[in-house]
């Protein structure tokens, strides 16, 4: 029987260090670590003014108030602070193709299926005529869009579209420990608009197997206390 348990909570404990499922291989996916504080910054910024991250012609926008200079407050609908919490980068959709990196690039296993999540939004920027205009990030894994998903509209009444969740899948083609990672605007516009990234997150998805081994140890376990209930 002490064999029987040790051997299920051993089976746990692999299944539990290999899988890795739920552990975002993303640092500082919020953008919170950065010195720029509470001021905002246009035009670009380096992984060490935003740890991890960089991008030659990205805004840095505070999480809960925005500074008129980079973007006006939208006021139909009101901006918001990212949904988690920290702070958001965008992208002038004038301008076609411009990218946000993660700089560290994230740990992928080739043939493994990982899950990446962000949210985005649409905003008129500083002193912009007002207009329509539809956008949302490609999504890059190894210099390849792995997701195109969402999508994110402003009008000529509507200076702010409100944060969306997007979730995009992937079966991971190399194996490495600094795979890159980046967002690219996916469309452009006659008017300037500025696209907002927050709180982004990348994690394995659990393995069939390693999912059927969990299942059976905590069978396991429950065996075994249901023996010792009627020894």
């Amino acid at each position: 029987m002490r064999a029987l348990k040790l051997a299920t909570i051993a089976a746990i404990l692999s299944v539990a260090g290999t899988a890795q499922a739920g552990v975002n291989l993303v640092t500082n996916g919020n953008f919170a670590t950065t010195t720029f504080g509470s001021s905002q910054a246009a035009a670009g910024f380096t992984s060490t003014q935003i740890t991890n991250w960089s991008s030659s012609s990205a805004y840095f926008v505070y999480g809960s108030t925005p500074n008129t200079s980079v973007m006006p407050v939208p006021t139909s609908p009101a901006y918001s602070a990212p949904p988690l919490g920290g702070n958001a980068v965008g992208i002038d959709i004038y301008t076609p193709s411009l990218a946000i990196t993660y700089t560290p690039g994230i740990a992928l296993t080739a043939g493994s299926t990982y899950t990446v999540s962000f949210y985005e939004a649409l905003s008129m920027g500083a002193g912009d005529p007002l207009g329509s205009a539809t956008s949302h990030f490609n999504v890059l894994v190894d210099g390849s869009v792995i997701g195109t998903n969402g999508s994110v509209s402003i009008t000529s009444s509507t200076t702010f579209s409100g944060w969306q969740l997007v979730t995009d899948t992937f079966v991971a083609g190399t194996t490495g420990s600094a795979v890159s990672l980046a967002f690219q605007n996916a469309t452009t516009s006659s008017l300037p608009p500025i696209l907002l990234l927050a709180d982004v997150s990348v994690t394995k998805v659990p393995e069939p197997a390693s999912m059927a081994l969990l299942g059976g140890g905590l069978l396991g376990l429950v065996a075994i206390r249901r023996a010792r209930r009627t020894a």
